[in-house]
């Protein structure tokens, strides 16, 4: 049998830096790889507009667009049961949906100028880099502020 992702919660940093160092780390006489868990990061979606990298305290949409169905939220529907339909590509899913091509475009073109510019990250962060979001040839899965 195949093991796939196991989660382990250490209650010393020094043990936790241990095991990362060494990379392997023993559980009932088994011996397995491992590697440090980094989620992937989240992005901003506008409430309002339901557009991601900005939020709605900066939004310029002129009025809030529902996540159901894309129309004017404030046109007096109750866009509780909504015809679901993405207002970006009017596909079967909500405008925020992680699956939207608007969504996963707008990611992999943040990570790549990510990537380009790592001086622009905050010192001493470490990101996940999610696969759809690497080139093809890159194995590259972290990516490291150049800042100290």
């Amino acid at each position: 049998s195949s093991i796939g992702h196991i989660r382990v919660i250490f209650k010393q940093q020094n043990e936790y830096e241990k095991i990362l160092y060494d990379g392997r780390i023993v559980i009932q006489k088994l011996v397995l790889d491992v590697d440090e868990y980094l989620p992937p990061p989240k992005i901003l979606i506008c409430t309002k507009c339901n557009l991601p990298g900005h939020i709605k305290k900066a939004c310029q949409a002129p009025y809030v667009i529902c996540r159901g169905c894309g129309q004017d939220k404030e046109n007096g529907d109750s866009h509780t049961e909504c015809a679901i339909r993405c207002q970006h590509y009017g596909g079967n899913h909500i405008s925020t949906d992680y699956k939207c091509p608007t969504i996963v475009n707008f990611r992999k073109n943040l990570f790549h100028k990510l990537k380009n510019n790592t001086d622009k990250l905050p010192a001493h962060i470490r990101m996940f880099i999610p696969i759809d979001c690497r080139k093809s040839n890159d194995s590259d899965r972290i990516l490291t502020s150049s800042r100290r």
